[in-house]
């Protein structure tokens, strides 16, 4: 059995029953384990990839698709806020939340574009990839 499906059961088993089917996003996995697992269970694919989170055999972590072609992007990166949630009313973690914010530098509007994040810390290492819209 895979790690994270063996915590699933655990945590399943220790949910109470209301809430332990509880999968909003369909994934596969239940709300309770995803912030376990790093996972967003709000989003069936946390990571971007077109994989399933429970299909996913690293559903944090994403090939880097995008390969560099032509001239360089007109945007930047001009700020990025990293927010680390838990509700304490609840004492309960939330999924965390990352903003980035993209400036134009060019001209003319941006589309088709796409980004790839990758952030690690000294444990764990997270990245996706997502259309600019």
């Amino acid at each position: 059995m895979k790690p994270f499906l063996a915590l699933l059961a655990l945590t399943a088993a220790l949910a109470s029953p209301a809430f332990a089917d509880t999968d909003s996003d369909g994934d596969g996995l239940p709300d309770l384990s995803e912030p376990l697992l790093g996972t967003d269970p709000a989003a069936a694919d946390t990571d971007g990839d077109g994989v399933n989170d429970l299909a996913d055999t690293a559903p944090t972590q994403a090939a880097n698709p995008l390969t560099p072609t032509g001239p360089a992007a007109p945007f930047a990166l001009t700020e990025a806020m990293v927010e680390n949630n838990y509700d304490l009313a609840t004492k309960t973690v939330t999924p965390d939340h990352l903003e980035i914010l993209v400036t134009n530098t060019g001209a003319t509007d941006l589309a088709g574009f796409q980004i790839y994040v990758s952030i690690a810390d000294t444990t764990t290492t997270e990245s996706w990839t997502r259309a600019l819209t």
